[in-house]
């Protein structure tokens, strides 16, 4: 999964916020293996991918994703290799949920909230009273 055959450079394609499309590795059998861009994260001066398959990966399963590092090839160009280093890659996921954790608790303003709202019952992932909304529900 080292060589990535588009025109534009995986930096370019990993880095562009309208990119939607699914990005295309070859692994070392040449064989096209598409994947939905997760995440970007950069950590300890160094640019990591997450990754989630879209076509099947043998010994990954469906709700997987894979880090991978940018690294430079022998001619200077941006490609994507898999992060072999185990802590670094859950490194890398940690702060990725750490980072999700952050937006989803910056929402509360969105909801009408001057401040972090704290409830009795606690809150939904939307900062929502758990309280009000069962007993809404009932």
């Amino acid at each position: 999964m080292e060589e990535n055959k588009q025109e534009l450079s995986i930096l370019d394609i990993l880095l562009d916020e309208d990119n939607e499309d699914p990005i295309t590795l070859y692994d070392e059998n040449d064989k096209a293996i598409k994947f939905d861009q997760v995440a970007i994260i950069p950590l300890e001066e160094k640019l990591y991918a997450i990754l989630k398959p879209i076509d099947e990966m043998e010994n990954v399963a469906d709700d997987e994703a894979i880090v991978f590092v940018v690294n430079e090839d022998k001619n200077g160009e941006s490609i994507l290799e898999i992060e072999t280093d185990e802590p670094t890659a859950i490194r890398v996921f940690d702060e990725y949920y750490n980072f999700q954790i952050v937006a989803d608790c910056s929402q509360y303003k969105m909801l009408g909230y001057d401040s972090m709202p704290s409830f009795i019952f606690g809150t939904d992932r939307k900062g929502r009273d758990f309280c009000k909304v069962i007993f809404n529900a009932l």
